[in-house]
């Protein structure tokens, strides 16, 4: 099931974010560990706003009252921003991915929005997305 993220769920989000995206695979592209919101509770539940951080829209995957993953959405006047998906590493590949970028299409679709991005980011090392 997807559902709006609580604040009840920021231990299972940390847990996965901390588990998931190891500083190596983040060099040029964003902060360590130390610095990211979503890799620390008490910055988390600092930023927590409903189910918005730091202006996007924070969605999770559970079964069984467990999170396997979260995805992040910034809804705009003309679309809505698929910013960000991160799957427990356990459960990558099991077809949640997948699952929440549906999820997102039908919602911007019940919002009566035209398309849905994709955010990127571009490495501050290489210049190349």
């Amino acid at each position: 099931m997807i559902r709006p993220a609580t604040k009840y769920d920021i231990t299972q989000i940390v847990r996965i974010d901390q588990t998931t995206v190891s500083d190596a695979e983040l060099v040029g592209y964003g902060a360590p560990a130390e610095k990211r919101v979503f890799a620390n509770e008490d910055k988390l539940r600092a930023v927590w706003t409903g189910n918005a951080v730091e202006g996007l829209t924070m969605y999770v995957y559970e079964e069984e009252e467990r999170i396997f993953g979260f995805t992040l959405i910034r809804v705009d006047p003309d679309s809505v921003e698929l910013d960000d998906i991160i799957v427990a590493i356990e459960h990558q590949r099991t077809g949640i991915g997948t699952a929440m970028v549906e999820f997102v299409e039908n919602l911007a679709r019940n919002l009566g929005k035209q398309h849905v991005t994709l955010g990127t980011t571009r490495n501050s090392k290489t210049g190349i997305p």
